[in-house]
């Protein structure tokens, strides 16, 4: 089966095909053999892809995901062909430039890095939430503005809670 993948910035084609005992993922002409254990049912997860050894955390909502994969976190959106042409109907609508960044998993705000006003760009961080014993770092998805930081130090969250609320940049006049 075809997915279609939008990690860091690059959108990729991946074909799956499921043999056996294994998944054979198709990348860019390559070809990766690959082994997958559950540890804990919907959530963690013990790969073997071409011999290396990777631990992965899943958070999923709907098509996007969050993974952790050996300790460092992609924001992840998969998609099959149909979930991909509907999803460019509908965003070929305008958007209005503001996002709620919501907790990709229960856990515990341990550190928060930007404030109420502050102007960040894609990529910064803006919290560290410790889920399943590893500090998280959660980034900006987009350029902007913080317009409200719902949560503090030491408070417990939910998968899916609003942890900061962004809006479009100061315009220069």
């Amino acid at each position: 089966m075809r997915y279609y993948v939008h990690i860091d910035g690059r959108d990729e084609q991946v074909d799956i095909v499921q043999q056996r005992d294994e998944i054979v993922a198709e990348h860019g002409g390559e070809r990766f053999h690959v082994q997958c254990a559950c540890i804990e049912r919907g959530s963690r997860y013990s790969l073997l892809v071409e011999g290396k050894s990777l631990d992965v955390i899943v958070a999923a909502h709907g098509t996007s995901m969050t993974l952790i994969v050996n300790g460092r976190t992609y924001r992840v959106l998969v998609e099959d062909e149909r979930e991909r042409a509907a999803r460019r109907i509908s965003s070929s609508k305008s958007a209005s430039g503001h996002q709620a960044v919501k907790s990709p998993m229960p856990g515990v705000v341990r550190a928060v890095k930007v404030v109420e006003g502050q102007v960040v760009t894609k990529g910064t961080a803006l919290l560290v939430l410790e889920a399943m014993k590893m500090e998280n770092e959660i980034a900006a998805e987009m350029d902007g503005a913080i317009e409200k930081v719902h949560v503090t130090p030491g408070m417990a969250v939910n998968q899916g809670d609003a942890l900061v609320q962004m809006g479009p940049g100061r315009q220069d006049p």
